[in-house]
């Protein structure tokens, strides 16, 4: 079994969670600071928590807060979170971000707050777009949190924004484990969300580091070649991985985890894994240009455009609508495991009912027709090549 994502782990990672390192959490923000290109950079337990302390340290309650229809739910879970309204700008039909038209339409004296986002490493032009909403007012905030090394005009896209946002959490282009960053040009509205977060957010207790450890080591331990394929059952055929990884599309409820700060191992893992960037991205874009040459287009399936300013985090496929499922089983059959993100438009979720925004017919396409195939910096060439040759088969059982 191919797995579709894989942690791009060492036993240094391993070892370095037990290592004695002197304020490893100041460490890693003023790494992730220099990282980023940023002066200022905070940590919190994940980045929708730091999105909420920032909303909430800016003093908004019930503000119209632009958010993409496509995108991961914790982002609208945040601003709901801090006491603020998720208002959704769908997507167009060809480009997976946000539709720039739809946002300058919407965004005005009503709107504090934008947050653009790259998803899944795809450059959102940030330029021209960004100067006309900071033009009317509005802070800007960049989700970089799939997107950590895309530029625009050779400059990373966070630094066109006010505010940058990135999620360290298992499975991103920088990991430790849960986590996330807010970095900040303005020292004065870096200083309001420090004390913030510092007056609200508490060190963790033995149970919760404990908790986020054991995680951490099981994750380790699940993506070894020998036990992967048992991890893969559970998930497929019982309910126990989803105790760990599944979200409740109803459920808007603070968890404790907001209110607390990083464990120390989780940034001494933080700033092994930033020194690895450069060495992942490189192997991601290099896998992405493999894929496109070699994966063949049809009217069935394809891929979704990139370019060299990119820096995907997850290679997707745009499979024809009706024909995913059947796409899906010739993955499974044939022992490559995939992944659906997102398999859902924010505004259509439960939780996010009460919160009025235009209609978003883009985004449920996108969600009903994507499905991503094995990509991490990891995979063997020999596994690469068996996924194109899967893939092109497809047509052939079709």
């Amino acid at each position: 079994m191919i797995p579709e994502i894989k942690p791009y782990l060492h036993f240094k990672e391993f070892k370095t969670q037990f290592q004695k390192i002197n304020n490893p959490i100041e460490q890693f923000e003023a790494s992730f600071s220099e990282f980023s290109g940023f002066p200022y950079a905070l940590y919190f337990s994940w980045a929708r928590s730091g999105l909420a302390h920032l909303l909430s340290a800016m003093g908004l309650k019930n503000q119209k807060i632009i958010t993409p229809a496509y995108t991961c739910e914790v982002v609208p879970q945040g601003i709901a979170w801090s006491g603020n309204r998720p208002y959704f700008i769908d997507n167009t039909a060809n480009n997976i971000n946000m539709d720039n038209d739809l946002l300058l339409k919407h965004s005005g004296s009503d709107t504090p707050v934008a947050i653009l986002t790259s998803l899944f490493g795809r450059k959102h032009n940030p330029d021209i777009i960004v100067q006309k909403l900071k033009d009317k007012g509005i802070l800007v905030i960049k989700d970089v949190s799939l997107a950590f090394g895309v530029k625009h005009n050779g400059i990373p896209v966070s630094n066109y924004a006010d505010v940058a946002m990135y999620s360290t959490n298992a499975g991103k282009p920088v990991s430790s484990y849960g986590g996330g960053f807010l970095t900040f040009k303005d020292m004065a509205l870096y200083e309001k969300v420090k004390a913030h977060r510092n007056n609200n957010a508490f060190p963790p207790k033995f149970k919760s580091i404990f908790l986020r450890q054991l995680s951490f080591n099981l994750q380790y331990i699940a993506f070894q070649k020998w036990i992967y394929g048992m991890v893969v059952y559970l998930k497929d055929n019982t309910k126990i991985i989803d105790i760990f990884v599944k979200q409740n599309e109803e459920d808007l409820s603070i968890p404790k985890q907001h209110y607390e700060i990083p464990a120390k191992f989780q940034a001494k893992i933080g700033l092994v894994q930033l020194k690895r960037f450069e060495k992942m991205d490189y192997n991601r874009k290099a896998l992405a240009n493999f894929y496109e040459k070699e994966i063949n287009k049809s009217e069935i399936i394809n891929t979704v455009p990139f370019n060299e300013d990119d820096s995907l985090s997850h290679f997707h496929i745009r499979v024809k609508k009706g024909k995913r499922e059947i796409f899906k089983k010739h993955l499974l059959k044939n022992s490559i495991y995939f992944g659906i993100h997102f398999d859902y438009s924010n505004p259509d979720l439960l939780m996010f009912k009460d919160y009025k925004s235009p209609d978003a017919p883009n985004s449920r396409v996108w969600a009903e027709e994507m499905v991503t195939i094995p990509f991490y910096p990891g995979l063997s060439k020999s596994n690469a090549h068996r996924v194109v040759e899967v893939i092109n088969k497809f047509k052939i059982i079709e």
